[in-house]
């Protein structure tokens, strides 16, 4: 008997599906669009669809504790900052999925989940630069090839292709 159980349970017990659902969501607000399978993005389409209504309806004094429930600190911010104020003028229907195909590991429906409104994606890449990038091994991603990477991977999508598309990198200068 299913008693109590409301949705997909994704062979995780609670904790783990929560923390699935506030990663997959900040993810989302973070970076403006994830890509994720079928069954997680329409189960976490309804709450962030609420989240975001709710956040409108009380005109950007959403409590931090609903926030907190379903996002990351980071994300909470650039949620109430970012995303609230350019998705006022929607009625409703804040994100879209777009079908990729599938996945050839595990044949499981792959789809890109990302919001509607143009802003809302473009607007939403600000990650810190590290402090200290050598230390890592990497160099930190700055915004400006963040959303270099998005536009282009939007063009193959409205393309017809389904591979990810990266953004062509400058030629870093020389140091002597």
């Amino acid at each position: 008997m299913r008693k109590k159980v409301f949705g997909k349970r994704f062979k995780r017990d609670v904790n783990e599906r929560k923390a699935l659902f506030k990663g997959l969501m900040s993810s989302l607000v973070l970076y403006g669009s994830i890509k994720t399978t079928m069954a997680k993005a329409k189960a976490i389409k309804g709450s962030v669809d609420k989240l975001v209504t709710n956040a409108l309806s009380h005109e950007g004094n959403v409590s931090k504790n609903l926030t907190a429930r379903y996002l990351s600190h980071d994300a909470q911010q650039k949620f109430l900052r970012v995303l609230v104020p350019s998705l006022s003028k929607r009625p409703g229907g804040y994100t879209r999925l777009f079908k990729l195909g599938k996945r050839l590991k595990d044949d499981s429906e792959m789809v890109l989940m990302e919001w509607v409104d143009e802003h809302a994606r473009v607007n939403t890449i600000n990650l810190k630069k590290s402090s200290n990038p050598e230390k890592k091994g990497k160099t930190a991603k700055t915004p400006e090839t963040l959303e270099g990477e998005i536009v282009t991977e939007k063009k193959a999508l409205s393309s017809g292709k389904t591979k990810k598309v990266k953004a062509e990198k400058k030629p870093k200068k020389e140091t002597k």
